[in-house]
């Protein structure tokens, strides 16, 4: 009941880059600004490599990238709505006594989740952060049917990761704000001792 949004953006990234791996004329749309050497440079790195890793986190050892990762950037509640019981239900035990009364609740939340392209070469980087982009982009409806609402897309390059010298590894992520639901169940017994009591005194 409370969506887990990396999983869902790395289902769609996945599944991009397995139809571009299958069929690598597909950046002829994406790269359609770039200059035939580059774009056939990235053709043939996806037709001839290892598939792209998609992790959640970052990458535990250099032999992972180039990569894609997943994290949470940040998330925060936001006040909760008025009315932010969605359903209510009078729990019985098998006697028909009452014994607890159940509020199915929710309460927004603002999350940011940051996509980062991982590799030794600069233009493979950005080739990576704008597949990534794309993705997003193609799948706002199936992300939004995910809980995912209020979709907004930012980016930015990052300093080399000192953690992978004497490799040089460029950075450069695409990050995902959006907004969901988080619905949860409370169950509330003082409410049902209270009708019991009020049954039993009349």
């Amino acid at each position: 009941m409370i969506p887990i949004p990396e999983l869902a953006i790395k289902g769609v990234i996945e599944q991009k880059l397995s139809e571009i791996k299958v069929n690598p004329a597909l950046l002829d749309e994406i790269f359609s600004g770039l200059p035939a050497e580059n774009l056939n440079d990235a053709k043939r790195f996806f037709a001839t490599a290892k598939p792209v890793p998609v992790l959640l986190g970052w990458p535990r050892e250099p032999g992972q990238m180039p990569c894609l990762t997943i994290a949470q950037a940040g998330e925060q509640e936001i006040d909760n709505p008025i009315g932010s019981e969605l359903d209510e239900e009078l729990l019985l035990d098998a006697s028909g006594i009452p014994v607890a009364v159940e509020s199915l609740e929710g309460t927004w939340f603002n999350g940011s989740y940051r996509v980062t392209a991982w590799a030794g070469n600069a233009d493979l980087t950005i080739y990576l952060q704008a597949i990534a982009k794309q993705a997003l982009l193609e799948n706002r409806g199936y992300l939004t049917e995910q809980g995912l609402y209020e979709q907004v897309l930012a980016g930015g390059d990052f300093e080399p990761a000192p953690q992978y010298i004497p490799d040089f590894v460029f950075l450069r992520a695409v990050t995902l704000n959006c907004r969901y639901l988080a619905v949860y169940v409370v169950q509330n017994t003082e409410v049902a001792q209270e009708a019991v009591a009020s049954m039993n005194g009349a």
